[in-house]
């Protein structure tokens, strides 16, 4: 629906007005006859009738309500007064996103009543929310809403503060209330150049919102809670406290600086210098009036120092992280090399003790005392790289366990400044090759192990055997030497 049109209609009605009720949600108008009264409703009937909205129209003639099929013909009739009643309200609608006020009091009286924290406001509700307004010359933009003269069209908004929503306000301001309560400024902040009245009340919802963003708890505009050096319990506003745009831009200055970054580390700088000057018989609106450009000034001192002290420590905390790492990296090798090196030892000593013990003690003609000896010797050899292979893996594995246990207790209790995720990438990435050729190195060895202690195990089947044939094979040698000796005897003789 077009606006300005219906609000062309409307002002002949307007200017022939008695009286006048408007508020957001409708507008009442009255008056007695004049010339064109029957004309004037009727254009405005059709008007509405042709974007079917004419049932939010309610005419009284003569104080006889009219039913809107017999408009036309009550119109003709000789009636000395009027009674035109529009429900505003349902043309206000989320896809419409749009109202109007034909007079300019009427919506100041409106916004002096608004609640900013009711999320039933239609600065919460509707946005980007148009209000078209009679009697005003110049536009007044905000971030969410705009109000505007009739006729004119959207314009930009080119306000460069950072302003918080609800989602940002919530990380640092704890609400306690039975009913349910929004806090987000982003709706009411406005840019305007003058300090007319109807501006007064828009910097009056701004400032109150903006002021709630930056406490610590709030309960109600009669109850907020602002815990710096001090806790104190005050009110947020009082209605003897006085807005004007120089304290409402302070604000907005303050509040764009506590959310640019760090927010929590801003705010408890801010509270705690604002917080030796608050009066708690006053309400905090009126404090930082008085307060907030000296308090902000020495909490953006602070910020530089506590913020280049924090790199200091950030910096240093983070080497002393690579440092474990880096030794958590050494042991994941250390673990490797170890087992290698016992691999290596294992096997030698085995060739020592076959060199050494069996081929110098066993003749071609042993016995089977002897071969029960040589089972017992490789059975407990075989069962010994078992229990070494198992017991060093029962070891190593809990070692490495409790050590990459003791890496993140340590480092969780002590690290001040590194985030969990940052934290957590640092050991992931350092650590995860390492991991990897530990879990595929190691068992590979461990099998070598076993397969040692295995052929270990079998060794005596395959003596015996090769001893066997050995002995078969002598054997059958005997007779055909001594044959061989016997025919050379007689060749002699």
């Amino acid at each position: 629906m077009n606006l300005s049109q219906l609000f062309v209609l409307l002002k002949n009605l307007f200017e022939n007005k008695t009286s006048i009720e408007e508020s957001w949600a409708g507008i009442s108008i009255a008056g007695n006859h004049y010339t064109s009264a029957s004309t004037d409703i009727k254009k405005i009937h059709e008007f509405l009738k042709s974007s079917g909205n004419q049932y939010l129209l309610t005419i009284k003639l003569d104080g006889e309500l009219v039913q809107n099929d017999e408009l036309n013909d009550y119109l003709e009739t000789n009636f000395s007064n009027w009674n035109f009643h529009l429900n505003k309200n349902a043309l206000a609608t989320e896809t419409s996103k749009q109202n109007f006020f034909c007079d300019k009091f009427a919506l100041i009286a409106w916004l002096d009543k608004l609640d900013p924290f009711n999320p039933n406001n239609p600065f919460h509700k509707l946005f980007p929310l148009q209000i078209f307004v009679d009697g005003i010359s110049l536009p007044i933009i905000g971030q969410t809403f705009q109000i505007l003269p009739f006729g004119q069209s959207y314009q930009i908004n080119t306000s460069q503060f950072k302003i918080p929503q609800t989602i940002d306000v919530n990380k640092i301001v704890h609400t306690v209330s039975s009913k349910e309560i929004v806090i987000n400024p982003t709706n009411f902040v406005f840019t305007s150049s003058f300090e007319t009245e109807l501006e007064n009340k828009l910097y009056k919802l701004a400032t109150l919102s903006l002021a709630a963003s930056i406490v610590n708890e709030f309960y109600s505009v009669e109850r907020i809670i602002v815990d710096g050096i001090r806790r104190i319990e005050m009110k947020l506003y009082e209605n003897s406290d006085t807005i004007t745009k120089k304290e409402y831009q302070s604000l907005l200055k303050l509040v764009s600086w506590i959310y640019e970054e760090k927010i929590t580390t801003r705010q408890k700088l801010f509270t705690d210098r604002i917080t030796l000057e608050l009066d708690e018989n006053k309400s905090f609106v009126f404090a930082l009036s008085k307060h907030l450009e000296n308090s902000l000034l020495q909490a953006e001192q602070r910020y530089n120092f506590v913020i280049l002290e924090r790199k200091d420590k950030y910096i240093s905390e983070l080497k002393d992280l690579l440092k474990d790492i880096r030794n958590q990296s050494d042991l994941y090798s250390q673990k490797i090399r170890t087992l290698l090196n016992n691999l290596l030892r294992d096997v030698l000593a085995a060739v020592v003790l076959v060199g050494f013990t069996l081929f110098t003690k066993f003749s071609d003609n042993i016995q089977l005392d002897k071969e029960l000896l040589l089972t017992y010797v490789f059975n407990g050899l075989a069962l010994y790289y078992l229990i070494s292979i198992v017991f060093q893996a029962i070891v190593d594995i809990t070692d490495m366990h409790v050590s990459n246990r003791e890496l993140l207790y340590w480092k969780k209790t002590t690290k001040e400044l590194l985030p969990e995720k940052e934290f957590t990438m640092h050991i992931e990435n350092s650590l995860k090759r390492r991991k990897r050729s530990l879990w595929i190195i190691y068992p590979l060895i461990a099998l070598m192990y076993l397969s040692v202690a295995l052929a270990c195990y079998n060794f005596p089947v395959y003596f015996k055997k090769i001893t066997t044939e050995k002995v078969v094979n002598n054997n059958d040698k005997i007779p055909q030497h001594t044959a061989s000796k016997d025919s050379c005897s007689q060749s002699g003789k």
